[in-house]
């Protein structure tokens, strides 16, 4: 966000620096560093967690007395045994979702949530541009901040109404707030076709707020798969698995949006 942002809103917001794609690039690569050097002082108690997941495991397996070492983890037997151990690992969350039937109801639940917001986002652009009539008339100022305008508001917002989802989704549970925040995700993604009515920049950030506020039931449904609803010692594989749905919702939106969009454009 910092690294993107930044840059946006000094130099096509608030006109303070010269638009120079160098300095733009040294921006974010500065930022970049920044945020891997952070990274590196965080630390972990790395044997402590080693040891709790194998006795996850070995419980989840039914068995103490093994072939494997205690102190081998599951990832690290299937690198053990070459590729086909690798393309194991690589298959496993999808046996994992489909074998575990509160998982599988959350995988499909992030799966819609993600092809519901992706569809949007997908054709955001280019519906705010044929509201303001900027295909008809083009304006490159105009179409510079309809850009900015459909990025900014979104990311720095999002700070704001990740933490505060966090908390209340500690407080009340994360079930009940993700089964409270559907409908209302539901409602945020489709005030943005006001904006055919509207028609004014302003309500681009509207939008865009609106939209990134739609993607806030993911925080108490990643909550409920790290917090109860993974199998024991396997929170990494669920989280991924989570991923793995949410990446094809993405994907599949990408394919609808362009087999369904030259015909519609045509149809004015």
């Amino acid at each position: 966000v910092v690294c993107i942002s930044i840059p946006v809103l000094l130099i096509m917001v608030l006109n303070v620096i010269e638009n120079n794609p160098d300095l733009i690039i040294c921006i974010q690569t500065l930022g970049s560093v920044v945020f891997f050097l952070i990274l590196c002082t965080v630390k972990a108690e790395k044997e402590k967690e080693e040891h709790h997941d194998n006795e996850m495991w070995f419980a989840e397996n039914g068995s103490e007395n093994g072939d494997v070492s205690e102190s081998e983890p599951p990832a690290r037997q299937d690198f053990r045994h070459g590729i086909t151990g690798l393309l194991r690992g690589l298959v496993q969350p999808f046996f994992l979702a489909f074998g575990h039937r509160r998982l599988r109801r959350l995988c499909l639940c992030a799966f819609l949530l993600a092809f519901g917001g992706n569809l949007v986002s997908d054709i955001g652009g280019q519906f705010f541009n044929q509201s303001l009539g900027l295909f008809e008339h083009p304006d490159p100022s105009k179409v510079v901040l309809v850009s900015v305008y459909s990025m900014l508001p979104g990311q720095i917002m999002a700070i704001p109404g990740n933490l505060i989802t966090g908390y209340v989704a500690k407080q009340a549970g994360p079930l009940k707030l993700l089964r409270t925040l559907i409908p209302f995700a539901a409602l945020l993604i489709a005030a943005g076709a006001l904006m055919a009515v509207v028609k004014q920049m302003w309500y681009i950030a509207v939008v865009v707020i609106c939209l990134t506020y739609a993607n806030m039931p993911n925080v108490p449904l990643q909550r409920m798969v790290a917090g109860g609803v993974a199998p024991p010692g396997r929170n990494g594989e669920a989280l991924a698995t989570v991923g793995v749905f949410t990446t094809l919702a993405g994907l599949i939106g990408n394919m609808f949006v362009a087999a369904l969009n030259p015909p519609l454009l045509r149809s004015g």
